[in-house]
């Protein structure tokens, strides 16, 4: 499993369910949250390489920076939109209308 950290205008523009959709086409499994000003994925699947370079495609999607960590797996079945967390402090980089 693996936990990504996005960083950028990925908020306010429909990025958590984007990434569902690429995760669900892709056989991803795992979760999706905005913590702060931050996007925080957990994901586990055969086709990760190819989830990560989608990340990058997202429309609307202003990515500054993806790291990637290894995570502990978890049982998680299928892909989950979680709640949003309190974060670090770091404020969320919201596009102009």
């Amino acid at each position: 499993m693996k936990k990504y950290t996005i960083t950028g205008s990925v908020q306010g523009i429909g990025f958590r369910p984007a990434v569902k959709r690429l995760a669900d086409r892709l056989g991803i499994r795992g979760t999706v949250k905005n913590s702060g000003g931050i996007v925080e994925i957990t994901a586990s699947g055969e086709l990760l390489a190819e989830f990560c370079m989608g990340l990058r495609s997202i429309p609307l999607a202003e990515i500054e920076s993806i790291t990637e960590e290894a995570a502990q797996d978890s049982d998680v079945d299928g892909f989950t939109i979680t709640g949003s967390a309190e974060g670090d402090g770091i404020l969320p980089v919201i596009p102009a209308d």
